[in-house]
């Protein structure tokens, strides 16, 4: 290659790295849907007959054996996101409470089919590419920002549960785009409010984002503690996505009757290392399936991304110092999740925000990139997307 060549790729632009990662994902969405879908993109939703009825369902939807899994709550939100009070409709039963708790992912794909349920399970997917291309987009503009080439930005979209939850119609691709755009737009000390709004849809998406908001938050209020002075407008950047999800949480439960996200901790969060020792202990002994094998290379791949980024940390910029502080929160929640989390493929997906902020962390950093990092990363990234395209 070319030296000319060599320097347009390094000084590629942001929105290059976006379109350039969302056409890949577009060939594995292609790809899934025709070798694991049979050419039904219905059956990215996974929806099964335990909370479904196919004949009370108002349009196709493919129902398979069994419970299914989460896409089928997402679906059935997505289909009349103001229709939350009723545990069955359109066919489908809520399984919990929490589900109603993240709507904006459900909204977004209201919004694209134009409210119709013909077109629900298209949204769905197409919702999940453009979140892709845009936590792309704003990975490469971090890594622009902190002097690097665009494409290292790619370390913050490679975590094995994005794969899983493009793969099944899941909520995290959004939620997680929604974080990492609020901290480019920090970084770059854009407006606040578009770093609120990033934030207010993350929160609304999955209550796992709360930790990233709140590790701004406690840096943000030490730092007027110690310097003695008052809370300005850029408070508002982690004031809002809060008071946006408090609201929101208040809405859910004045129709159903409990708050969406006391019933989703009550069943996640446990003693530290109980449930992720168990599921390790379950691999070693050969108990897991083949379908939960995967688990043990992706947890290896998370732990050499975090490993990299604790090892950089000491190269963080005073001003960018509370995403260490979401590093070690991120990493203290993963290991607290529950064995009920754990148990069953889902690629990682319950702690998508650690390898995602270890890899912030590591474009942020002055300290150089080890190239086994990258390798690593990519081959989990690889690994997980060939089991996708190949099984539902």
């Amino acid at each position: 290659m070319s030296r000319e060549r060599i320097e347009r790729l390094r000084l590629a632009r942001p929105w290059t790295v976006g379109l350039v990662w969302m056409a890949i994902i577009t060939v594995f969405v292609l790809a899934r849907l025709v070798l694991a879908a049979d050419g039904d993109v219905s059956r990215f939703v996974v929806a099964g007959e335990v909370h479904t009825d196919a004949e009370a369902v108002p349009v196709h939807l493919h129902v398979f054996d069994g419970g299914g899994y989460d896409g089928q709550f997402y679906w059935r939100l997505a289909v009349d996101p103001t229709d939350i009070r009723m545990p069955i409709a359109y066919g489908v039963r809520l399984d919990n409470d929490f589900r109603a708790g993240r709507i904006a992912y459900p909204v977004a794909a209201w919004g694209v089919s134009f409210g119709s349920a013909d077109r629900v399970a298209v949204a769905l997917v197409l919702v999940n590419i453009v979140a892709m291309g845009v936590l792309a987009w704003a990975g490469a503009a971090i890594a622009r920002l902190n002097g690097r080439a665009a494409w290292w930005g790619l370390l913050v979209v490679s975590a094995t549960g994005l794969v899983f939850s493009l793969s099944r119609d899941l909520t995290e691709i959004v939620m997680a785009g929604g974080v990492v755009v609020g901290i480019a737009v920090l970084q770059a000390r854009r407006s606040w409010w578009l770093a609120a709004m990033a934030w207010s849809i993350a929160a609304l998406s999955h209550e796992q984002s709360l930790f990233v908001v709140g590790a701004y938050a406690a840096w943000r209020c030490w730092g007027h503690v110690t310097a003695r002075t008052r809370p300005v407008a850029d408070d508002l950047v982690w004031v809002l996505p809060m008071v946006a999800f408090v609201a929101w949480q208040v809405t859910v439960a004045r129709q159903v009757g409990s708050w969406p996200v006391l019933a989703s901790g009550e069943a996640s969060v446990g003693a530290p290392f109980v449930g992720i020792g168990r599921e390790v202990l379950e691999a070693a002994r050969g108990n897991a399936s083949v379908r939960e094998l995967p688990a043990v290379p992706q947890l290896l791949v998370a732990t050499t991304i975090v490993v990299a980024a604790v090892r950089s940390r000491s190269g963080i910029e005073a001003g960018a110092r509370w995403l260490i502080g979401m590093l070690a929160i991120g990493a203290l929640l993963a290991v607290c999740l529950s064995y009920n989390v754990w148990v069953g493929p889902a690629d990682l997906r319950q702690m998508v925000l650690l390898p995602i902020i270890a890899g912030i962390v590591l474009v942020t950093s002055k300290r150089p990139i080890n190239p086994i990092v990258t390798w690593v990363v990519a081959g989990g990234w690889v690994l997980t997307a060939g089991i996708r395209v190949m099984v539902i």
